[in-house]
């Protein structure tokens, strides 16, 4: 698959006017939007299926854009822990009271990955740093792996695609608690 830069003025404008993306990442195909807002977080989840309970991964571009959203007096000693980001994991934080409840769900904590995902990275540092970050399948559905069964579901219709290659990696990422160090998702 030839791979075309996407063109960031309209992915961005998309982005800010709420609209759901659709993006290659490590393993699987994902699906994201403004974490900030809250019409489009609800819009993602319904063309996903999934409740507002379960929460959502936020990518980050980096700690500086995320550090508001974890509870650091919560976290003592555990950022250690995540020293080699950004990789392939998501780990999960106790969450600061900065976290909105449809981005968090019913949890008293927060997903967040640094993708290394070229793609990945550059979209959510293109989009101020965080992004809401769900596989583009419907919910309990099998994992989307390329671009053209991507096309032809039906909430491909109401996304902006940005076009890439998936990288190298074969599903999901592994979920990890930082608190615990227990995997949450292999």
């Amino acid at each position: 698959m030839l791979t075309i830069e996407p063109d960031w003025p309209i992915v961005i404008e998309a982005f800010l006017s709420g609209k759901t993306l659709a993006y290659p990442t490590e393993g699987v195909w994902g699906l994201g939007c403004d974490p900030m807002s809250e019409r489009a977080v609800l819009d993602l989840l319904a063309l996903k299926q999934r409740p507002v309970s379960k929460g959502l991964i936020v990518l980050a571009s980096d700690w500086q854009a995320c550090e508001k959203w974890v509870d650091q007096d919560a976290m003592g000693e555990k950022m250690a822990l995540i020293s080699d980001w950004p990789q392939h994991e998501t780990w999960v934080f106790p969450a600061s009271r900065a976290v909105p409840s449809w981005v968090r769900g019913d949890h008293s904590s927060i997903a967040i990955r640094m993708s290394a995902h070229p793609l990945a990275a550059a979209l959510t540092r293109h989009c101020g740093g965080l992004l809401c970050s769900t596989s583009a399948n419907l919910s309990g559905q099998l994992v989307i792996k390329d671009e053209q069964t991507l096309r032809q579901q039906p909430l491909a219709r109401q996304c902006v695609i940005v076009s890439g290659d998936l990288g190298a990696v074969s599903g999901p990422s592994p979920i990890k608690d930082v608190m615990t160090g227990d995997y949450l998702r292999l």
